[in-house]
């Protein structure tokens, strides 16, 4: 009789009437699963074990080729390695630290434009004060025109934003009707309703012309 024939038959036999019959047969099938369980757990640490052994022998065989290598006397090999981990490690911390800067820097200009414009236009009015701020050690830094640093503070770049001619048909409060034709490339003859993704094609004079002449974005 095969194994299967056995379960088969096991798993279909009489059970007995008796309740001290069937107790003493329950016991013996919960030892049966205590034993599996046993079992199945021993199986699990030897699989962990094997795993950090193979980790530690790896460990080993890093250091002893490290070992080595200083008995050779091969350090140019060791400072060659270890300059280039360092350098992986910098671009990594850079990656991280310039991505930070740059969600920072456009949430800040975002928040600005926000407190004098609304909806799209302000969406529209970030693009003009994000490259007018610099994230630093110190925090957000207000440039000039040209990029250089200077000691303005975020209030002063508003009231500098409030007060520019070019920049009124996007303020709350003071939005020009204006029109006129953009050039060929921006995807749109006269300042009116865009696209944003024909909006970030554009170049920054593009862009400039099409927020004077009141346009917005759909």
């Amino acid at each position: 009789m095969t194994d299967d024939a056995v379960d088969q038959s096991q798993a279909t036999q009489t059970l007995p009437t008796d309740p001290s019959e069937l107790i003493k047969l329950i016991q013996e099938k919960e030892k049966q699963i205590n034993a599996l369980n046993a079992h199945k757990q021993e199986l699990l640490d030897e699989t962990k074990r094997a795993k950090r052994k193979a980790e530690e022998e790896s460990q080993e065989k890093a250091k002893m080729k490290e070992e080595q290598l200083r008995n050779k006397g091969e350090f140019e090999q060791l400072y060659k390695s270890a300059t280039e981990r360092e350098a992986i490690l910098r671009n990594e911390i850079k990656l991280r630290d310039d991505q930070k800067a740059e969600e920072i820097t456009r949430n800040e200009a975002l928040k600005l434009s926000s407190q004098m414009s609304d909806g799209f236009n302000a969406e529209l009015l970030s693009t003009f004060v994000k490259p007018r701020l610099k994230y630093t050690d110190d925090g957000i830094k207000v440039l000039d025109a040209h990029g250089n640093m200077t000691v303005s503070s975020l209030d002063d770049l508003k009231n500098e934003f409030l007060n520019a001619e070019k920049f009124k048909s996007l303020i709350r409060g003071s939005r020009a009707t204006g029109g006129g034709a953009l050039g060929s490339s921006g995807g749109t003859t006269s300042a009116g309703f865009i696209e944003q993704a024909v909006f970030d094609t554009w170049t920054p004079k593009q862009k400039m012309e099409f927020a004077v002449k009141g346009g917005k974005l759909k």
